[in-house]
């Protein structure tokens, strides 16, 4: 009986630390995956797109517009541009859409900023990067969620390598011989630029090319235009 009770004992010890060390386990990796990848804000579905505004802009059925999260499309009057406004067009108007949100909800013009989804599981705004027809665009701060901003930046480097759209034009001049990038912002300039000294020098990072910046998911300064 006393050797039948140790025994009983020591396997119920056992199970015992099995349970705290799965629990411990479980709580680790819901800590880790909570940082790794906050989830996006709650989505709104049964939207139609009414009006594309251009590349990265539409009009929602219920009046708000919404500004594509992650990405820049060419301005009127730059190469692109229609292209851009038509594959919008093509992809949304009319459609019934669904909006998913990070951190940052609305733009300081006061519009909705959101992965926009048609079909429900196209995303329009790596679609438009797919295609040459934008870059990627992202606000660190605001855009938390590393599986999207991953799929954009890995859109991006298909569309490089294919040189579709934008990509297939030849890069601004003068080509410099490196570049800095600010990992605060996710923006790269050309050394002399203004807002690479502001950034503070000593926190930036220099590569030699622009390409290495874009494989990273950078995006180039409006300002100096690298």
């Amino acid at each position: 009986m006393g050797k039948n009770s140790n025994k009983a004992g020591k396997l119920l010890s056992q199970l015992l630390i099995l349970a705290l060390l799965g629990f411990s386990a479980y709580a680790i990796y819901r800590q880790f995956a909570s940082q790794a990848e906050p989830p996006p804000g709650t989505g709104r579905s049964e939207l139609r797109m009414i009006s594309v505004i251009d590349g990265d802009t539409g009009e929602l059925s219920d009046g708000e517009l919404v500004r594509y999260m992650g990405i820049d499309t060419p301005e009127e009057g730059q190469p692109f541009y229609f292209d851009a406004s038509r594959k919008n067009s093509e992809l949304c108007l009319d459609n019934k859409i669904r909006l998913e949100y990070d951190v940052k909800k609305r733009d300081r013009f006061g519009r909705l900023l959101a992965y926009v989804f048609v079909e429900d599981s196209i995303m329009v705004n790596e679609v438009l990067v797919k295609k040459g027809l934008a870059n990627v665009y992202t606000f660190p701060e605001d855009q938390k969620n590393m599986e999207y901003r991953s799929r954009l930046t890995m859109a991006q480097i298909q569309a490089r390598a294919e040189k579709r759209g934008i990509w297939s034009m030849p890069p601004p001049e003068p080509i410099e011989k490196s570049y800095l990038g600010n990992p605060n912002t996710f923006r790269f300039h050309r050394p002399d630029c203004p807002a690479a000294q502001r950034g503070g020098i000593a926190r930036m990072l220099e590569y030699p090319t622009r390409d290495d910046f874009l494989d990273l998911g950078f995006s180039p300064c409006r300002n100096c235009k690298p």
